[in-house]
């Protein structure tokens, strides 16, 4: 599995450059999976150049075991020059893909709201426009195997999906189905989304099983603040919290359960 970073992250460079990238960060992840007992799964991080090329594809996805995971931002998320969510297709149909957002290059100085960071609007923003690139492009129906994972409860999506439903309208070749119909497949973390507006949103779009634990720590609060919050909510019954706080990842990746 490739763990999606955001800061420090690779930027978008081509090679040499992004495979000297790369290669330091999968070396910090395999030093990360020595420290304890054997990995549940390979963790590798990727720049999105990498994934277009046959040796990388064919040395990183062997089985269809492997997961990989992917930084977006605004233009690579829409531009169709770059869609490289379709390289990922190709490269694992069974992927497991975790997608977290960064400050789209567009949208960084906040000069309208002082001592706001990105990171409090955009970061939620971006995962919209990643969301939105990977159904509009095409590739979230040609690929519906690949189970992908949005953080923060998919931005502002849960909150425009209607009015983005309106606009796949007008894109039935690559969305047959519509929009929604897509975006109910997916699945959602709470990292940076304990809040009942957020969650009370995704739940009209999928059920708690598509739903995973998550907490943007440190930044975001403790693991021990996320779970009081969840419960508090009285959104969730008891299986309901035990499936979002471990049964539901174990069921992407039961490798996962098998370590425990």
């Amino acid at each position: 599995m490739s763990m999606s970073m955001t800061r420090p992250a690779s930027p978008y460079v081509q090679p040499p450059e992004g495979d000297l990238l790369r290669g330091r960060g999968s070396a910090s992840l395999g030093r990360r999976q020595e420290l304890g007992p054997a990995p549940a799964f390979p963790l590798v991080g990727i720049t999105l150049p990498a994934a277009t090329r046959p040796a990388w594809r064919a040395s990183r996805c062997a089985s269809s075991r492997a997961a990989l995971g992917a930084r977006r931002s605004a233009r690579r998320s829409t531009d169709p020059a770059r869609s490289h969510h379709s390289d990922l297709g190709e490269t694992c149909l069974t992927a497991v893909v975790h997608v977290h957002p960064t400050a789209a290059n567009c949208c960084r100085n906040l000069d309208y709201a002082q001592g706001v960071a990105p990171g409090s609007m955009e970061y939620g923003t971006d995962t919209t426009r990643a969301i939105m690139g990977v159904a509009f492009s095409g590739d979230a129906a040609r690929f519906p195997d690949i189970r992908f994972i949005w953080s923060h409860a998919g931005g502002t999506v849960p909150f425009l999906a209607g009015r983005i439903e309106g606009a796949s309208n007008n894109a039935k070749d690559r969305l047959p189905n519509g929009f929604i119909a897509e975006i109910r497949k997916f699945y959602y973390d709470l990292a940076g989304a304990s809040n009942r507006g957020a969650v009370a949103s995704v739940l009209e779009l999928v059920k708690p099983s598509q739903i995973l634990f998550g907490t943007d720590f440190p930044p975001g609060g403790t693991s021990a603040e996320y779970v009081k919050a969840l419960s508090e909510m009285k959104l969730f019954s008891v299986a309901d919290l035990r499936a979002i706080d471990r049964d539901n990842a174990i069921r992407l990746l039961p490798r996962l359960g098998r370590q425990s």
